[in-house]
């Protein structure tokens, strides 16, 4: 089984998000509902995927109405989607609110900040009040992380260990900065390293250190494309770890998080 913790939803055409998809070229600049991301997760050969929006990643939008899409989606396609839901704590300071309501009324069972484009460090003291709702849930959350200022993996573990009942998931193993990616895992048992970002030594010396049971498999699709996908997947098929990891890394350590989730 094959489970991608990494995926976007691409919801509306006239957006930041989509004109740079479409720039930067491929069939993947263009708008993804939920049938369209089921359908590359067959081309991939997946068998299920974690989505949230693309498009509502970004300050000052309703971010509330995203969710509500991601909701929607992910009712047409039980079987194949799981859906995290967004916050905008830049255009709403008091978005944490919105956490009970994602969990209780939407079925949504984690975050995603990318704190990058949304322009706050995964380390602000603003970021408390979410963590705060996300640990009532056992929710996981999954950043962004790699292209700094606001984006490194030591700021997104810097409250790991005050909010234990959080898993914080360091989305693309930190890129260039996956050292301390590891480091932060090391140091907290509640921080897990998805892989779309990283090399295959990365992820060899990560199982090393770390163990089978803090990475998941990510790919951020749609970027890319089907090919994107099966690269991601030849990285954990290719690197020198057991087949007990492989099977972790690709779908139980998931499972294992969703599952601590509280409904």
């Amino acid at each position: 089984m094959i489970i991608d913790a990494h995926v976007h939803l691409m919801e509306q055409e006239k957006s930041p998000s989509y004109a740079y998809l479409k720039k930067t070229g491929g069939d993947w600049g263009q708008l993804w509902d939920g049938a369209r991301i089921v359908g590359l997760l067959d081309e991939c050969g997946f068998d299920r995927a974690v989505v949230f929006s693309g498009t509502g990643l970004y300050p000052n939008v309703d971010y509330r109405a995203f969710n509500e899409n991601t909701a929607r989606e992910v009712r047409r396609f039980p079987d194949r989607l799981v859906g995290f839901g967004i916050l905008d704590l830049k255009g709403d300071p008091e978005a944490a609110g919105e956490v009970p309501r994602m969990v209780e009324e939407l079925g949504l069972v984690g975050i995603k900040f990318h704190n990058w484009l949304q322009a706050y460090p995964a380390n602000s003291a603003t970021l408390k009040p979410v963590y705060a709702q996300a640990s009532r849930y056992r929710l996981p959350i999954i950043f962004h992380t790699g292209t700094p200022p606001y984006t490194e993996p030591a700021q997104v573990v810097e409250w790991a260990d005050e909010f234990p009942d959080v898993q914080f998931i360091i989305g693309h193993f930190g890129k260039l900065i996956w050292l301390d990616a590891v480091r932060g895992a090391l140091k907290y048992p509640n921080v897990t390293l998805e892989t779309s970002g990283a090399q295959v030594s990365d992820i060899e010396i990560a199982v090393e250190l770390l163990g089978e049971e803090r990475i998941v498999f990510g790919t951020d699709l749609p970027v890319g494309g089907a090919a994107a996908g099966k690269w991601d997947v030849d990285k954990i098929n290719s690197a020198r770890i057991s087949q007990r990891a492989r099977e972790r890394i690709f779908s139980q350590n998931i499972l294992d998080i969703l599952a601590r989730v509280r409904r």
